[in-house]
């Protein structure tokens, strides 16, 4: 057979795979009501000094003398992640969304060097900017996440500011037995396996904010994503919603951070939260193909509290689980209203606990 007909069989079969799955997909990723882009939540506006000359993009919502929760997307993504979260909970709870460096309105480093201490430092940076009493729960999703437990890691205050921290559908880090990749080729694992590949792409991006990475909205974009960041059951609004929030990411950005992702090593930062008491809280969808379920155990052995697996749930757990997610807040909130501080002050850490055991 001639390398023609071999290429031409190829091109069929893929395009009968295609077909047959938009077929199958069709009428379920299709968005079916307003697009929720035109329908967004709109807070109070304003700009604050970042690492590495950064420019962080802050918008908060809700009243004011309420508890604070402070939201940190994950890569790739923007604080219009949680807006599902700010429509139920901003009218009792002041919520704070903050952009990550290179990600939504904020700038990139002035640098261009690119590391999670990076995005530590805004994520301190941003607790800086909001009520410091005690009172603020941080919630971090996926590099959000990673990026908190870096903050706790690197800023001896972070965790005497702070109430609790709730981390969604995060690692704190690619090394260990935890199974986080998929089928060994993409995921966390994957990354750290072609760090090499992706720091060398990255030194051939040349860091231009106006270069983004539109997804054309077809069905094969939408059967990617799901396949890549959602749970089987997604409906088409919000694959619909994912693919916009994606088409706007930065494509240095992206490159340029997969490396550090791939170099993910924050557990000190996980056990310096336990020791000083800080409770921390876990949620996992089951089915996310990109951190496995198995790192939610993992976090609970380095200092972790309570975590929850979400059935049927891939990696946008704000968008696929948003009423798990906002009891998980309430309950947070709720907590740190009853103590009028942080949950924990005034009572031993959890490691210290263990060590008290033994």
């Amino acid at each position: 057979m001639t390398v023609r007909r071999v290429a031409g069989a190829l091109s069929a079969g893929l395009a009968a795979g295609v077909g047959l799955e938009r077929l199958l997909s069709r009428g379920r990723l299709a968005p079916t009501g307003t697009p929720r882009a035109q329908t967004l939540q709109t807070g109070a506006r304003r700009t604050i000094a970042g690492p590495d000359g950064t420019r962080l993009a802050l918008e908060t919502f809700g009243v004011g003398n309420a508890p604070t929760v402070l939201l940190v997307h994950g890569w790739l993504c923007h604080s219009v992640v949680w807006d599902a979260q700010v429509e139920a909970l901003a009218g009792h709870l002041e919520l704070v969304t903050v952009d990550l460096p290179g990600h939504g309105r904020s700038t990139a480093p002035v640098s261009g060097t690119w590391s999670l201490d990076v995005l530590g430092d805004a994520v301190h940076a941003a607790l800086a900017a909001t009520p410091s009493d005690g009172r603020v729960v941080v919630v971090g999703h996926s590099l959000g996440g990673m990026a908190v437990l870096n903050a706790a890691r690197r800023h001896h205050d972070f965790a005497d500011r702070i109430a609790s921290v709730v981390l969604v559908a995060t690692a704190s880090s690619t090394r260990g037995n935890a199974r986080m990749d998929m089928g060994g080729l993409f995921g966390l694992r994957g990354l750290a396996r072609t760090r090499r590949l992706l720091t060398a792409v990255a030194r051939r991006v040349t860091a231009d904010p106006d270069r983004r990475m539109p997804l054309p909205a077809n069905d094969v974009v939408r059967l990617l994503i799901r396949a890549a960041g959602l749970g089987p059951s997604a409906d088409g609004d919000v694959v619909a919603f994912a693919q916009q929030m994606l088409s706007s990411a930065r494509l240095d950005t992206a490159v340029s951070l997969a490396p550090a992702i791939a170099a993910l090593d924050e557990d000190a930062g996980l056990v310096a939260l336990a020791d000083a008491g800080v409770p921390v809280s876990v949620l996992a969808g089951r089915r996310d193909r990109i951190i496995r379920r198995s790192q939610a155990a993992r976090m609970i052995d380095l200092g972790a509290e309570s975590a929850l697996e979400l059935s049927g749930v891939g990696h946008l757990v704000p968008l696929e689980a948003t009423a798990a997610v906002n009891d998980v807040l309430e309950r947070h909130a709720r907590a740190v209203t009853a103590t009028g501080s942080a949950l924990s002050r005034g009572r031993p850490s959890r490691r210290g606990r263990r060590r008290g055991k033994r």
